[in-house]
């Protein structure tokens, strides 16, 4: 079975996309599939941050300026869509 997910900010939505890959949650084989998967993850050339912690992946940037700060934060996102 195929999931989807979309991402929100504010009142606006991203395009469905589905999520290819993955194991169950609270797989005994999770926690190393992850650190193998992540290890290689690229770092955002936008100046955006890149947070990994668990099963969790942030991005965020500081920017006086609400517009500078989607543009550079969607093209860490589309970067990260390349290594997916």
């Amino acid at each position: 079975m195929e999931m989807l997910i979309a991402f929100q900010l504010e009142n606006t939505h991203s395009s469905m996309r589905p999520i290819r890959a993955g194991v169950l949650r609270g797989s005994t084989i999770s926690p190393l599939l992850y650190s193998a998967y992540i290890k290689d993850i690229p770092r955002p050339k936008t100046g955006v941050q890149l947070a990994l912690y668990a099963d969790e992946t942030a991005l965020f940037l500081r920017s006086n300026n609400f517009w500078n700060v989607l543009l550079r934060l969607q093209r860490a996102i589309d970067e990260l869509i390349r290594f997916i």
